[in-house]
């Protein structure tokens, strides 16, 4: 082994030892922090308590790295402020459920969430103007329209549709590819459908027929003649009174 081989791998050993002390104190920086909360899909219920702001980014775009770093000083600023509002950040695994729960179009993105209220806010890289945002300026923004709110039904049921195309497909009995599980999952869905559509059109059918029943018997009783009709009022009409001298 020559010299210039023994010089490239003690100067990439150094680069890797340099390297790992940098994730190190970077880990310890944000360890500093217990604002900065990595959160996932798992625990997500977390966010409907309190005050958030979450941020999502992409480990290895350039505009995500340099929000990230912008988003853990924001982190720091807002704890030595003794600010109310908890800074987070998605972990980067973004599946389509994660995508598809906070309805993003985006990386990176900002979502601002008080007491179970979602407001997609604009991305900033400035720290001043994120911490306007996080003590007031998030309130000029609307709230998430009810089909993209993550804890709304319509959010919920695809997440729910998306998790049993999973767990189809990563069955040890499954062989099937991915669009095969998705169809089969379909067709179930809208056989269920039809379940529950034929259960209620037979309920409505079977109380529509004891309806029925009920006045066509009614119908049929006989309808009393004149002196029937006669001999009832004199029955009903009361005695004269009985005057005692």
């Amino acid at each position: 082994m020559n010299i210039k081989t023994i010089f490239l791998l003690s100067a990439l050993w150094l680069a890797q030892c340099r390297a790992r002390a940098d994730d190190q104190c970077q880990l310890i920086e944000r360890s500093k922090s217990n604002k900065y909360t990595l959160l996932d899909d798992d625990c997500w219920e977390l966010l409907l308590e309190g005050e958030w702001l979450v941020g999502f980014c992409a480990p290895f775009s350039i505009p995500c790295v340099t929000f990230d770093r912008v988003w853990t000083k924001l982190a720091l600023e807002l704890e030595r402020e003794n600010c109310s509002v908890l800074v987070a950040s998605m972990k980067p695994e973004y599946t389509e459920i994660v995508i598809r729960r906070y309805s993003l179009s985006k990386l990176p993105s900002i979502l601002h969430v008080k007491d179970g209220v979602f407001r997609n806010l604009p991305v900033s890289y400035d720290l001043q103007e994120l911490k306007q945002v996080a003590y007031w300026k998030w309130n000029a923004t609307m709230p998430m329209p009810f089909w993209q709110d993550p804890k709304g039904l319509a959010i919920n049921a695809f997440i729910a549709y998306i998790r049993a195309i999973e767990h189809i497909y990563y069955a040890d009995w499954c062989t099937m590819d991915y669009e095969r599980v998705t169809w089969l999952v379909r067709i179930g869905i809208l056989l269920v459908c039809c379940m529950f559509l034929t259960l209620i059109c037979n309920s409505l059918g079977y109380l529509w027929c004891k309806c029925a029943a009920a006045r066509k018997a009614k119908k049929l009783l006989p309808e009393p003649d004149e002196k029937t009709k006669q001999s009832t009022l004199v029955e009903e009409q009361p005695g004269e009174p009985i005057i005692c001298i």
